[in-house]
């Protein structure tokens, strides 16, 4: 099944939900802003600050880089960057973070998310 990002005039239309993978703790789920977009076919979510800095505290590898205002994972020699990108939810200018747009993300069904009701 193929979903397409939700359009309402020109703007993408992002919801919050809350995901997991399987690299995470049983039971753990965490808030984030989706608009439907797919990568081979896992949910691509973005991240607020506040749900990254959540994400850090499940992995350990992944932390926040105040200089660069971004996300960085560290895989041994290697680092992933997670740059911060500008989307527009409800009418507003947000900040938000790309963290593992090639994960394999998953909905979270039920469970306590991580950072519960972030607002924006």
């Amino acid at each position: 099944m193929q979903i397409s990002p939700t359009r309402s005039g020109t703007e993408l239309v992002f919801r919050r939900v809350y995901v997991t993978g399987d690299w995470l703790p049983d039971d753990f789920a965490i808030g984030a802003y989706w608009d439907g977009a797919l990568w081979n076919g896992f949910p691509v979510p973005l991240f607020s600050l506040e749900d990254g800095m959540a994400l850090c505290a499940a992995m350990p590898s992944l932390a926040f880089d105040e200089v660069a205002q971004v996300f960085r994972m560290e895989d041994g020699e290697d680092q992933l960057w997670c740059p911060q990108v500008a989307r527009v939810i409800d009418g507003r200018a947000v900040d938000l973070y790309l963290i593992g747009d090639s994960w394999c993300w998953q909905l979270a069904e039920a469970g306590e998310p991580a950072a519960a009701n972030s607002e924006i």
